[in-house]
């Protein structure tokens, strides 16, 4: 019967390509290749961002710091413009972005949104506190 043996060839082509894929993810990228593009560490993304591959600096770290003057005046606004929009408005504690948290986790019975601005981000990594209200409270 041919659909059979269309479907016996369509499962071993899944196969095989399951299998190149698979080894392209778990082998390493060469060495000259990193060192020609002058790149510390690599991390490829697919389109929603999900890490597929990443590779280390020879440090064995995976970042590397760059002096604030050195970041393009765009990163720097799409960053304040994601992450905290009224940053240039308020010293540090968005009242406005509170009471809207407070709203919407109230109307939905449960945590649905926070209200940290960068300075609070920024505090969280530098002295970690709990996720509560003592602790955003100490941010």
């Amino acid at each position: 019967m041919p659909w059979r043996r269309t479907s016996v060839i369509a499962a071993g082509a899944m196969a095989s390509a399951a299998v190149a894929f698979a080894a392209w993810v778990l082998s390493p990228i060469p060495q000259a290749r990193l060192a020609h593009q002058g790149v510390r560490a690599v991390t490829i993304v697919d389109r929603n961002g999900i890490t597929l591959r990443s590779t280390r600096a020879a440090d064995g770290s995976q970042e590397e710091w760059v002096p604030y003057d050195r970041i393009d005046a765009d990163v720097i606004n799409a960053f304040i413009a994601v992450e905290d929009r009224r940053f240039w408005d308020h010293h540090g504690v968005d009242v406005r972005a509170i009471a809207r948290a407070v709203r919407d986790n109230f109307n939905a019975h449960r945590v649905t949104s926070g209200a940290s601005t960068i300075s609070m981000q920024l505090a969280r990594v530098l002295h970690p506190a709990s996720r509560s209200w003592h602790g955003k409270l100490a941010q």
